[in-house]
C-alpha cells in the first residue's frame, strides 16, 4: 500500500509515500499479522492541513475486514467535511482522517466474515455502518437508515494506510477495472 501526502487545496500536487512494511515487528506482534501501527493523514482541526499522523488500529470486529488500502479518491465532500462546512467545528471530531472512496486488499478477515478471503480486491464508499434492523436495513436501502455511519467522523476513513469496515458495507472490485479509476464510482455507494 501507499499513502499520499496531499492539501485539501486543489492547486497542491500528490506527493507518494512509501508505507513501511517492516512496522509489523515493531509493533509487537512478532511480524506474524498485519501491522497495528498505521499512519493516516489528518486534521487536527478545521483550518489545518492535513499531516501525517500514525495510530494503532483497533482490533479487528467479527464480521470486518481489513484492508491494506492502494487508492483513495478525494471528493469535494472530504473537504466540507474536513473544513467543518456541514457541522459546527464543536460537532466535529478531530483529529479527523477524510477520504470515502477507498480502494484496496484484503489482508485479514473477522472470524465471522464469509465473503472475502486474504487477497480480494474491494471498495467501499461513504457508508460504514447502519441499525441493520430497520425495515430500510432488512431491505437493503441501509444508506436511508436513520443511525447511518458514515466511513469517517468519528472513524478513520481511507487517507490511511489500513482501513477496517463491516463486510455488508465492503464491495468486490472485478477484474479488469483499473484499481486507480475505482474510487469516484464508490463514492454515490455503489
Amino acid at each position: 500500500g501507499r499513502l499520499c501526502v496531499f492539501s485539501l487545496e486543489p492547486r497542491l500536487p500528490l506527493l507518494p509515500v512509501r508505507r513501511y512494511h517492516g512496522l509489523a515487528a515493531a509493533s509487537g506482534d512478532g511480524g506474524s499479522a498485519f501491522p497495528t501501527s498505521q499512519f493516516a493523514m489528518a486534521a487536527h482541526s478545521s483550518t489545518s492541513p492535513l499531516t501525517l499522523m500514525p495510530f494503532d488500529r483497533p482490533p479487528l470486529a467479527k464480521d470486518e475486514v481489513l484492508v491494506d488500502v492502494d487508492f483513495c479518491g478525494q471528493c469535494h465532500s472530504d473537504i466540507h467535511k474536513v473544513r467543518a462546512e456541514w457541522k459546527e467545528e464543536s460537532e466535529q471530531v478531530y483529529p479527523m482522517v477524510p477520504g470515502h472512496e477507498v480502494v484496496g486488499r484484503v489482508v485479514e478477515v473477522g472470524p465471522e466474515v464469509t465473503g472475502f478471503s486474504k487477497g480480494d480486491l474491494v471498495g467501499f464508499g461513504p457508508q460504514r455502518d447502519s441499525c441493520r434492523e430497520c425495515e430500510y436495513c432488512e431491505m437493503k436501502e441501509e444508506q436511508l437508515c436513520d443511525k447511518f455511519e458514515p466511513l469517517y467522523d468519528p472513524k478513520f476513513g481511507g487517507y490511511a494506510t489500513s482501513i477496517q469496515v463491516p463486510q455488508r458495507f465492503c464491495f468486490h472490485i472485478p477484474d479488469g477495472i483499473p484499481e486507480e479509476v475505482v474510487g469516484p464510482l464508490l463514492c454515490a455507494g455503489v
